[in-house]
């Protein structure tokens, strides 16, 4: 029978301690914490699943005890953030630097300061934090390779309750 991973489990309990954390601040019903196991035991994605249509989902998936991507969007669009890089973080990043990231990049999907930009041959997922801060990623399906979108689009999400951006901006770092 297989050892629990004890670093794996409180990686997990973390993860999912800010997200309920956050979820804590929110007003009651705007948003629901989901943990979602996959079919392998050491993967598990953890988000917040906003009740507007209109807002996008957030979440976090782990590999065992290491962050493997954060995502956002609603469906069928999502883009991922491949860690530790495309989140700006070096592969040498403790927990704690991807706890801060991740908590920032929440408050600004939350604040609705989230976009899809649906281009010829991928899709931009931006989230901004502020004027000066923000992280952006492209993601290429390859069936945008072999069919090429002629029509840009854009997908404005909206925050998850009137005045999340204000809240967001006044929000420091949630200690877990």
């Amino acid at each position: 029978m297989k050892q629990p991973n004890r670093v794996a489990d409180s990686t997990r309990n973390l993860v999912t301690g800010l997200f309920q954390q956050i979820l804590d601040t929110l007003p009651t019903g705007c948003a629901s914490l989901s943990v979602e196991p996959s079919k392998d035991p050491e993967i598990i994605s953890v988000l917040l699943v906003p009740s507007s249509e209109r807002s996008a989902k957030f979440g976090v998936v782990l590999m065992g005890e290491r962050f493997d991507s954060v995502f956002f969007g609603r469906s069928p669009t999502y883009t991922h953030f491949e860690c530790p890089w495309e989140i700006g973080l070096s592969r040498s990043a403790g927990l704690d630097q991807h706890l801060d990231v991740v908590s920032k990049m929440c408050l600004g999907v939350i604040a609705g300061k989230c976009e899809h930009r649906i281009e010829r041959r991928w899709t931009r997922g931006v989230i901004h934090i502020s004027e000066k801060e923000g992280y952006q990623v492209r993601d290429v399906g390859i069936l945008r390779l072999i069919w090429p979108r002629r029509n840009l689009q854009a997908v404005q999400y909206e925050p998850y309750f009137p005045g999340a951006e204000s809240q967001a901006q006044s929000s420091s770092r949630l200690s877990v």
